[in-house]
């Protein structure tokens, strides 16, 4: 009963989670119902209600003005008491870009800037009321957001969590390929007994689903001093088809002390799909401890079985990687 209620909790407090790309879409649908409300009065000869602004003959309407907003940089003034004010007069400039930079960088201060903002849009006949009315909208749906983010990512952390409740926050999160989470998705894989479990997957995607970026941070992690449960969980979360930035640290690993990283390496360098590992391979096929685990790494970069025939493996990988003469162009006979 307790991990139905837990689960049941789980899927209610993180629909905002899942659909924070959904509230995009609604955010940007309703910019444009907005953009047709304001032509609509301005038709009706009440434009003087609302800050539109002509720019090389485009009409440009707040809220959508305040959306695209968000993508300029952030703040990079940290004292927000002093730059506040000057934001807030930047609002009423003349301008149009300038009072988009600066509903820019009010969106960044967040909710320090919410109480001098309502005080703006309390004032109907300011033409800054529906910037500022629009900046409250977009603050209160970030920190929203934020506050689901965070709860979730409490409970992903939380090792007494049970683990169909930590699958389903990481599950969550990962739909949203925020590399902030990935320094704590690779310290999760310090814990024992999560590699081919569902959630040891669900953290495995997640960080591979953030890209070069993650598989960047594994490869730095197993550099560093790690117990053996942690470097051998790293080795599986860190191979892919066509991991070729792998390679290189996986090959340091085929050195280690320990025989199962080493086997866990072998295995990692028999499914990244490239060729190049079956050089670093094959001296392992001599090893008595790690020779089958190579023979089968090097099967599957051949695509092909040896029948556990160790020899037949070594004379094919031997052809198969002889270094071929260049191809020298022929210059083709003038005709006479």
């Amino acid at each position: 009963m307790r991990n139905h209620a837990q689960l049941a909790a789980m899927n209610s407090d993180n629909q905002g989670v899942r659909c924070l790309t959904d509230k995009s879409s609604r955010g940007i649908r309703r910019a444009r119902l907005g953009a047709a409300v304001f032509c609509c009065l301005a038709l009706t000869g009440c434009a003087q209600l609302i800050p539109m602004t002509r720019e090389a003959g485009t009409e440009t309407n707040v809220c959508s003005a305040v959306l695209s907003a968000t993508q300029h940089p952030p703040a990079t003034t940290t004292n927000t008491s002093e730059i506040l004010p000057a934001l807030l007069a930047d609002l009423q400039d003349h301008d149009f870009v300038k009072r988009e930079t600066a509903a820019a960088r009010i969106i960044d201060i967040g909710a320090p800037a919410l109480p001098p903002l309502r005080e703006l849009a309390g004032k109907t006949g300011d033409p800054a009321n529906w910037w500022a009315l629009a900046i409250i909208q977009q603050i209160e749906t970030n920190t929203a957001q934020r506050v689901s983010f965070d709860k979730t990512f409490r409970r992903l952390k939380d090792v007494a969590e049970e683990d169909a409740v930590r699958t389903a926050a990481c599950e969550n999160l990962s739909q949203l390929r925020r590399n902030e989470i990935i320094p704590d998705l690779i310290a999760i894989l310090a814990e024992k007994k999560i590699r081919n479990t569902r959630f040891g997957v669900a953290v495995k995607q997640a960080i591979q689903g953030t890209g070069d970026t993650g598989v960047l941070a594994m490869i730095n992690a197993l550099d560093h001093p790690l117990s053996k449960e942690h470097r051998a969980n790293l080795i599986w979360a860190l191979v892919r088809p066509h991991a070729e930035a792998a390679i290189p640290a996986l090959t340091a690993c085929l050195s280690d002390t320990d025989l199962d990283i080493r086997r866990n390496a072998i295995s990692a360098l028999g499914q990244v799909e490239d060729q190049s590992a079956a050089r670093k391979l094959l001296p392992f096929l001599n090893d008595a401890e790690t020779k089958y685990t190579a023979l089968s790494a090097l099967e599957r970069l051949a695509k092909r079985s040896f029948h556990r025939n160790i020899e037949d493996c070594r004379a094919w990988w031997a052809e198969e990687l002889k270094v071929k003469p260049p191809v020298v162009p022929t210059t083709p006979t003038p005709v006479s």
